[in-house]
């Protein structure tokens, strides 16, 4: 399983915005952080959960995918709960 963070140009908005929200929180299990991003846990890779939500809202969306290894970020903005995501 891997974790992914998602982030978006805040820039984004209209039915674009509301398409890709609604493909981020329907691809895995997910949490949002901060106001443009979110951490999901997918059996995908991040090109592969990139390339989906490209197909949604268009090639030249501005999102980007980066894979979170084991004990490569820390934050406030998880909840405690979900914090083993950042470390899994």
């Amino acid at each position: 399983m891997n974790t992914l963070l998602v982030t978006y140009d805040r820039h984004l908005d209209g039915p674009a915005y509301v398409d890709l929200i609604v493909a981020i929180e329907r691809s895995s299990e997910f949490v949002e952080v901060l106001d443009s991003g979110y951490m999901l846990r997918s059996d995908r890779s991040a090109g592969e959960v990139l390339d989906e939500l490209l197909h949604v809202v268009g090639p030249d969306a501005p999102i980007v995918v980066l894979p979170v290894g084991e004990g490569a970020a820390s934050s406030t903005a998880v909840p405690e709960s979900l914090r083993g995501w950042l470390s899994a």
